[in-house]
């Protein structure tokens, strides 16, 4: 019985497939002040939409008439604002945060001890939460070559809640999204990591068929002149 346990432990944690959380992604672009001056002109609000090229602010340095424009450099939402109207920036500081609506990517981390590590293109099930009942096939399009602090929302919840900060590393998987997937960036998903399928070997080539056709004939004569 004690034997069987042990099996059945070892089977779990090193040949069963890896369930872990990971957290959906999508590009962010900062946008930055070109020069240190005054943010005279700010026209978004957080969570807006804005297209690429779009201008969202002025800032002015010395000549009101030839201020900074600040402009979008993809088409998104104003998820952060770093400064308000009227706030001295400075050159390389960031005035706002824009992030694409559609995200590109999940981000996963396998926890230590490290026992199952997924090759890229392996097959990985996606289980979102709540929203859909159906579960979803996608694929490991990169896996980290160090350890790296996991995320603390995909740490465990007594990790989460201890008072003294708490660290831990983790290898990263960077897993693709479905296209017929609707997500939210930040959205938690579960994930089921999948061993990659053996490729069937391809079956031998028939020999070329034989025919009775008999051999051309070759004769000695020589070509007439006129």
């Amino acid at each position: 019985f004690v034997v069987l346990i042990a099996a059945l432990v070892l089977w779990r944690n090193r040949l069963s497939p890896a369930s872990i959380l990971g957290e959906v992604e999508t590009v962010q672009a900062i946008v930055n002040a070109p020069e240190t001056g005054i943010l005279t002109e700010l026209t978004v609000r957080s969570f807006q939409q804005v297209k690429a090229g779009e201008v969202l602010g002025k800032i002015v340095f010395n000549d009101p008439k030839t201020p900074s424009l600040l402009t979008a450099p993809v088409e998104g939402a104003i998820t952060y604002l770093h400064a308000a109207v009227g706030d001295k920036v400075k050159v390389g500081l960031p005035v706002f945060t824009i992030s694409r609506n559609k995200p590109d990517r999940i981000v996963a981390f396998l926890r230590q001890p490290v026992a199952f590590v997924p090759e890229e293109g392996a097959p990985v099930r996606i289980h979102p939460r709540a929203r859909h009942k159906a579960s979803f096939i996608a694929t490991v399009q990169r896996v980290g070559l160090q350890l790296a602090p996991i995320r603390e929302t995909l740490l465990p919840l007594t990790a989460s809640r201890r008072e003294v900060p708490y660290v831990e590393y983790g290898l990263p998987v960077i897993v693709s999204v479905p296209p017929e997937l609707k997500l939210f960036p930040g959205e938690i998903v579960e994930l089921t990591l999948l061993p990659k399928p053996v490729p069937k070997p391809l079956p031998p080539t028939p020999p070329a068929a034989k025919t009775n056709t008999p051999p051309s004939a070759v004769t000695n004569a020589s070509p007439v002149k006129k």
